[in-house]
């Protein structure tokens, strides 16, 4: 009997790699995989692929790379999340027990970065007139993934002694930047290339 691979690593596997290489590797991972392979390597090889075929995006698809750079670089994130208001909002969650404190912390940075994230999916998507919703949705949510483990880790790296200024204009803002990234291309349908005469902003 052929067990099946984890259904989240499939779907990450097929949302967020090229419909050219997924489909001869997608037969050999499932081959290798019902050889009694366990699901920790099924694991490793989805994300060695999404890795390799993000390093061939990022040489392609260098307008989205830009657009994710400007959007994270103008986001004002002292003001949104070092304000009164954020701070009384992330220490109500912090009052509870762990490990509810630190997961409600990261829950209110990730909501206010997928608005983010939602608002400059919609004017990439509409400045390169390739707007799809089955893919825009799946971009969405591949994206929703990435920006939930990315502000996890970030917050995980935090106890760190990080000098503060790098940690806010650099660490903090990697979620969001990498969450853009794979929304941008997924949704787009995976072209192979945005050129710039495409982005009119």
């Amino acid at each position: 009997m052929k067990s099946r691979p984890p259904a989240l690593a499939t779907w990450l596997f097929e949302s967020l790699t090229r419909r050219e290489h997924r489909e001869a590797l997608a037969g050999d991972l499932l081959e290798e995989y019902n050889r009694r392979r366990s699901d920790t390597w099924y694991w490793r090889q989805v994300l060695a692929a999404v890795v390799a075929n993000f390093r061939t995006e990022l040489r392609s698809r260098w307008v989205s790379v830009v657009f994710a750079l400007v959007v994270c670089g103008v986001i004002p994130w002292t003001q949104l999340f070092l304000n009164k208001g954020f701070q009384s909002f992330l220490v109500t969650g912090i009052q509870l027990k762990w490990p509810g404190s630190f997961l409600v912390g990261i829950a209110l940075i990730s909501v206010v970065q997928s608005t983010i994230l939602l608002a400059a999916l919609i004017i990439f998507i509409a400045s390169t007139n390739g707007f799809h919703s089955r893919r825009f949705w799946i971009g969405f949510c591949a994206a929703l993934f990435v920006l939930a483990v990315g502000n996890t880790v970030v917050a995980i790296l935090q106890v760190l002694p990080w000098p503060r200024p790098f940690f806010y204009y650099v660490v903090w803002r990697l979620p969001l930047f990498f969450s853009l990234i794979v929304s941008m291309w997924a949704a787009s349908g995976h072209a192979r290339q945005i050129g710039a005469s495409h982005l009119a902003l």
